[in-house]
Parts: structure tokens; sequence; C-alpha cells
């Protein structure tokens, strides 16, 4: 009862020792740091920067810094005055990372200068800052700071799955760290006899995005992908895929499908075509179908896809109209798209028809002709100015001989006169000829040279 009685209650006029004073008297908190500065903000580090507060309330073990995304603690760096005289040791909280830096009793009671690390890029963080004593933490500085954007990691595992035949779905892995404001660019290349030609691209938003469907590609074609992540920092692109192939699909039409009658022999119809054209052709062509009506009833045939162009034979009656329907089928069975064409196979010559719609054989004859008739034109001209050369040296000889002639004609003249009673006197009644006069001419004279005294 004497150790109740002395001991020392609340309404005792006894003053306590100073030691019990000491002892179960609480100091406050420290206040809040000074100067708090941010710089140097990084995609994974901060630099940081603060002052001592102007009251520490009590011995000042050191500082603790604290930053938190979304409320939730992710980094904590304790600051250990390792000679501040009296001061404990600062234990840590729980948190994603934590660390201890020591500092000097100096640094502790003027300015600390500190960079923190282990961070990630494009993230917000608030920033606490806090004193910290016998008491524990003091009033914290808060801060608001967002870490800078960096160049992307290489989108990594891209793979590609063959959808349908126009249709490739390109799956990537986002890189571990968002970097930023990321946007993903794919591009599709396609492979023709090993060279690797761009084709279209797609450009999507969103760092979480992992997947794309390429359309409008090619039937039954090679391509290739790659997937480039970028930030306003830079970009960094996959290597290309291994190639695939899209689906096959129905063919499309063939090519060169032409009727005609061989070397005009006018009961056999030549009917050839050509595969179709290689972005066209969709898959593996294994056979054609024709349709015709040669034997007066629809017949569909089917020919092997021996080779790229193939031509077949018909025997036919002429003067008549054929209708032929020919498509592509492919090892799948399906069927290409159809193309026709109506034919009527004359009994006359069918010479094959220019652009123009004129058989070649009149065009060529036209132009032969027009050639011979422009040949003939000159050598016309020429003929006529060499005759008019020679009519022009020869007038005057003509002239002289035309002059003897006429002379010559009155001496036939007369004679043929006096000749006429002459040959009535001697009964002769035909004169053949001038040349017969002319020598019965002599005969005459000399008679009456006879008769003269």
């Amino acid at each position: 009862m004497e150790t109740i009685n002395d001991a020392v209650s609340p309404q005792s006029n006894k003053s306590p020792r100073s030691s019990q004073v000491c002892c179960f008297t609480r100091v406050g908190v420290a206040r809040l740091p000074q100067n708090v500065t941010l710089f140097e903000v990084e995609s994974r580090s901060i630099k940081l920067a603060w002052m001592t507060p102007t009251d520490v309330k009590g011995i000042l073990y050191g500082y603790r810094v604290i930053l938190r995304v979304e409320g939730v603690c992710k980094v904590e760096v304790v600051y250990q005055c390792t000679d501040c005289v009296g001061a404990q040791t600062v234990l840590l909280k729980t948190c994603d990372v934590q660390k201890k830096v020591n500092i000097s009793s100096v640094d502790a009671y003027s300015k600390v200068v500190t960079t923190i690390d282990g961070l990630f890029p494009y993230i917000s963080y608030h920033v606490w800052i806090a004193a910290v004593n016998g008491n524990g933490d003091g009033e914290k500085n808060e801060t608001l700071v967002m870490t800078d954007s960096e160049v992307p990691e290489i989108a990594s595992s891209v793979i590609t799955t063959v959808q349908s035949a126009t249709v490739i779905k390109v799956k990537w892995t986002k890189p571990t760290v968002k970097p930023g404001n990321t946007t993903y660019k794919i591009k599709a290349y396609e492979v023709l006899g090993g060279t690797y030609t761009y084709v279209k691209d797609i450009i999507i938003n969103g760092y979480d995005k992992e997947t794309v469907d390429f359309t409008g590609l090619e039937e039954y074609w090679d391509y290739t992908f790659t997937v480039t992540a970028s930030t306003i920092k830079g970009a960094a692109t996959s290597l290309m895929t291994t190639a695939v192939k899209t689906n096959q699909a129905p063919p499309g039409k063939v090519t060169n499908f032409e009727i005609m009658t061989p070397a005009n022999v006018f009961t056999t119809m030549q009917v050839s075509w050509a595969i179709p054209l290689l972005r066209e052709r969709n898959s593996i062509i294994k056979e054609y179908t024709i349709k015709h009506n040669i034997s007066g009833i629809t017949i569909v045939e089917t020919i092997p896809a021996e080779s790229e162009m193939l031509q077949k034979f018909y025997y036919i009656t002429p003067d008549r109209y054929y209708k032929v329907e020919l498509s592509a089928v492919n090892i799948l069975n399906q069927h290409g798209e159809k193309v026709h064409k109506i034919y009527f196979a004359s009994s006359t010559s069918k010479a094959p028809l220019s652009d123009t719609g004129y058989s070649i054989g009149t065009v060529v004859g036209a132009a032969v002709g027009g050639i011979l008739c422009s040949v003939l034109v000159l050598v016309l001209i020429f003929w006529l100015f060499w005759r008019h050369r020679i009519n022009k040296n020869s007038k005057p000889s003509r002239t002289k001989h035309a002059r003897e002639e006429s002379k010559i004609g009155d001496q036939y003249e007369d004679i043929g006169m006096d000749s006429a009673s002459s040959y009535q006197d001697f009964g002769e009644k035909d004169s053949p000829n001038i040349y017969d006069q002319i020598g019965r001419v002599n005969t005459v004279d000399k008679h009456y040279e006879n008769m003269l005294p």
C-alpha cells in the first residue's frame, strides 16, 4: 500500500522528476520540407531536391520519399542520416520497390539532391517527401510528375493466320513496358519470285492493341508482314514474318479466247484460249469446261489444263451459228468466271478482220493497189513528157515530108484521071492499088511517046 500511496497521482502537488517529464513528453512531427524541386524528368528516372523543414521538432532521423501510382506505393526511398546525433534507424514501409540511401548530417540539415530511378515511362507519379523524426513521418510535400516517353521495344512474336482468300490476321505481343502514346503500323508485302513488294499498311493507335485483320488481299497470293511500334521518341520495327498464302478462290476468266475456221476449211471450227492472268488465277487450275451446241444439243466437255495455251477442233456444218462457253476449274472444283462467244461458220472465205472491220487481205490489197496506181500514173506522166519532147524535135522533118507527099499526090491525081480513060480503052477494069497505077503510068507515057511525030 505504501508503494501505491507513494505513487505520484495526477492530483499530487509533488512535481515529477525532469527525467519523467522528458520521457512522457511527445515531440511533434516535422514540418514540410522546403523548396522541393523536380527536374531532369526522364522516362525511367527523376531528379529532385529539397531543403530541411523550418522546424524539425526533434532529432532528424532522415527523409522518406514515396512514389505512388493510383494510390499504390510503387517506389520508396529512405534517406538515413548516418551521423545525426541521436538519430535512429528509419524503417521501410510496404512498397513494390524499396531502397535505402545514407546521407550526412550536413546534407540532412541543409539540402538534399538525389536521383530516383527504376521508374517506368509515361507514368504519372504522386511524389511524397517527408522528414522523419522520433515521432515518425512529418508533413508530406506532394508533387505530381509524369515521366517522359521513350522509343518502344520491338513488338515480338509476330504471327499470321490466314482467314480466307482475301483476309490474313496479324498478331503480335506488345512491348513489355508502355513506352508512351503508342501507334502500330502493320505493313503488308507481296512475295513474287523472291521479290518483296510493299502493298498496303494499316495504322492503329493504342499500346494494348495486339491484332489486326488485313482485308482486300489477292486470292492465293503470298504475303509477309512487319509490325512497327512508335512514339514521339522514335520507332522500332519487327522482322518480316514467314510468307503465307491466302486461300484459293474461283478462277478468273480465261484469256485469248478465239473461234475461227482454220485455213478456210469450212467444215472445221477451232476454239483456242489461254490460262487466266496470273493475278486472276486465284488458285491451281486443273481443267477447263467447254459448253457448246455444235451437235445440235448442248454438250459440256472437260479439257485438262496441260499447258497455258490450249485449242480444240470441232467438225461443223457451215452456214450455221454456234455458241461456245468456256470457264476454268481449280483443284477445289470451283468454277471460274464464264466467257462465251457466238460464231457464224460461213461457207465462204472468212479472212481475219483488221481493227477497222475490213479483212486483212482487203487492207493489204488496197495498199498494194494504191502503190501500183501511183507507179502507173508516174509512168504515164513520164511517157507523155517523153512523147512531147520527141514530137517537138521531129516537127521540121515532118513538115518537109508532108510537102513532098502533097506534090506526089497531085501527080498521082493527074495520072489517075488520064489513066482512067486509057484503062477503058484497053478494056482494063480493075485498079488494085496505087502501086499498080504507078507502074502503069510509065507504060502510058511510053504509049504517048510512040504517037508523037
